[in-house]
């Protein structure tokens, strides 16, 4: 009889934690981050380091990151969005306290989430690189993914 009554509950607490596992991460969205913009505080950081100014965007689903990157055709030192075949894909994960580890090519990405606001770090060919941004609404998101 014990045996009955817990079957049922077993297989309850398996499905309840299958529908958590599906349900979407509060960090769920488009992103998108600005390295060192002209005017802003990370443009002031960047000067003199040879890093360009890049505004670029990735996806959270779930609290996984997704996107796909690729150096521009004419400059092999500046970074643009894309998703075509010469992409590289971005890949990590945000945890639940809105820390954020994703790795694209050889890069390695740390930052943080609170809100809608994003801050990101990474070491680049020209320096150390800091990215901050926030996330964008869903019609500012359908554009063009070759924004750069």
């Amino acid at each position: 009889m014990k045996w009955m009554l817990t079957a049922p509950l077993a297989m309850a607490a398996v499905a309840l934690a299958s529908l958590a596992a599906q349900a979407a991460g509060p960090f769920d969205g488009t992103w998108q981050v600005d390295s060192g913009g002209l005017g802003t505080a990370t443009a002031q950081a960047m000067e003199g380091t040879g890093c360009e100014p890049e505004i670029l965007k990735f996806q959270v689903k779930d609290n996984q990151i997704q996107g796909g990157l690729a150096f521009a055709p004419s400059d092999p030192n500046r970074v643009q969005n894309n998703q075509g075949p010469r992409s590289a894909p971005i890949t990590g994960a945000v945890q639940a306290d809105g820390t954020l580890n994703a790795q694209w090519e050889s890069y390695t990405v740390t930052g943080k989430m609170t809100g809608d606001k994003v801050e990101l770090h990474w070491r680049a060919p020209c320096g150390p690189r800091v990215a901050t941004g926030s996330r964008i609404a869903p019609a500012e998101a359908s554009g063009s993914s070759t924004n750069h």
